[in-house]
């Protein structure tokens, strides 16, 4: 079966070929920061306390309809494997499936229907207030590279031609989501954070029960 996720769009790599993503920006919880985020005034204990990442990552049984897979070596980009302007960083990071800021430990799945549409899932545990701080200079970026940004991914170029905001999904403290419009195409990102944990869901169209699963088994 072939197997079509947002990456791609960005990036075309060996069998996978991925379509980059159109998101949203709202949040659930207490009051308001700066860009539209909402933040709640305490954060939540981290989700990943028990049992690590792993532990919190989707399975099989976890989206019906949906097969779960650990991409091997190299089919979701490092964030080494990525080049942009500094400040437009973030959202090249994100939009393969990197994490933003220093994540102290990662988990990557691909979340695959019965077409072959994949969901990249990457999952990412922070110190202190090290999440919070990710969801800021994501959002910054944002700002400053929502008219376009040109990136390289282990060395081929593309041009992002447009991010635009769009109304995020409910179930976390933070959650942001973007459209991504590019030379290849369009996709969905969503980002959201509970407690010191941020999930990175990209796809070329995000599907629901996806991003609401992970966010339960996140706690």
């Amino acid at each position: 079966m072939k197997i079509t996720s947002v990456r791609g769009v960005l990036v075309a790599l060996s069998c996978v070929s991925m379509t980059l993503a159109s998101g949203c920006t709202v949040v659930a919880g207490g009051g308001t920061s700066d860009h539209g985020l909402k933040v709640p005034p305490e954060p939540s204990p981290a989700a990943t306390a028990a049992g690590g990442l792993k532990a919190a990552a989707l399975s099989g049984a976890d989206v019906a309809g949906f097969t779960v897979k650990v991409p091997g070596d190299g089919a979701v980009p490092r964030r080494e494997d990525v080049a942009a302007e500094e400040r437009c960083a973030p959202v090249a990071f994100a939009l393969v499936g990197a994490v933003v800021g220093k994540a102290e430990e990662t988990v990557t799945r691909q979340v695959v229907d019965g077409k072959g549409a994949a969901t990249t899932v990457t999952l990412g545990a922070y110190e202190k207030d090290g999440a919070q701080q990710a969801m800021t200079e994501l959002s910054d970026a944002v700002e400053a590279c929502a008219k376009g940004f040109d990136v390289s991914v282990k060395g081929e170029r593309q041009r992002v031609t447009k991010v635009d905001r769009e109304l995020a999904p409910q179930g976390a403290e933070q959650t942001m989501a973007f459209g991504i419009t590019t030379d290849k195409g369009t996709g969905k990102l969503v980002v959201a954070r509970k407690g010191g944990a941020l999930g990175y869901f990209t796809a070329p169209v995000l599907p629901q029960a996806v991003v609401d699963a992970q966010l339960v088994k996140l706690g």
